[in-house]
């Protein structure tokens, strides 16, 4: 197995790659979310199994679409310019990593040294962001929760379930 023979440099590596994956899938996860919550309270769901439906819409799209759905419901054009920029950080880290670097056994120490870094800046970007998106949440969450009747006839009783 070609993991067991890894260097220490390439298993850092890996480690790395992996918590930025982790952080990425965080941040669209919260991503997601946003959006639902942001259409929860535009009342864009007849029935609570509407919304419910929405999650497996929405965790399926591309974080471009999810993004492009979220725009019109977001006032803050510096979040998401930022929102964008840990899109394109993590379509990066998903489909692009290896691809535009050598890879691993063909690295040099300098070369893995520079990937874990950028590992660390993408999982710190993801971290930042997932941290103000999940605020976020929780103020729209807040918001719902007050009345959730008024936004989805059946709403409040799902929630409290």
């Amino acid at each position: 197995m070609r993991f067991a023979s890894a260097t220490s440099d390439e298993r850092a590596m890996f480690e790395a790659f992996g918590y930025a994956s982790f952080r990425a899938q965080g941040f669209e996860s919260l991503l997601i979310k946003n959006l639902q919550y942001s259409l929860v309270l535009r009342r864009q769901f007849k029935s609570p199994s509407e919304m419910d439906e929405s999650a497996s819409r929405y965790g399926v799209m591309q974080m471009g679409q999810v993004l492009a759905a979220l725009t019109p419901l977001v006032d803050d054009d510096e979040l998401l310019e930022r929102i964008q920029h840990a899109i394109y950080t993590r379509n990066d880290l998903s489909h692009h990593f290896f691809r535009t670097r050598k890879s691993g056994e063909f690295m040099s120490s300098t070369e893995i040294r520079e990937a874990i870094e950028w590992c660390g800046a993408a999982a710190a970007e993801f971290a930042t962001l997932s941290l103000e998106l999940s605020d976020r949440c929780q103020l729209l969450a807040a918001q719902v929760g007050r009345d959730p009747d008024a936004y989805i006839p059946g709403l409040g009783q799902q929630l409290n379930r």
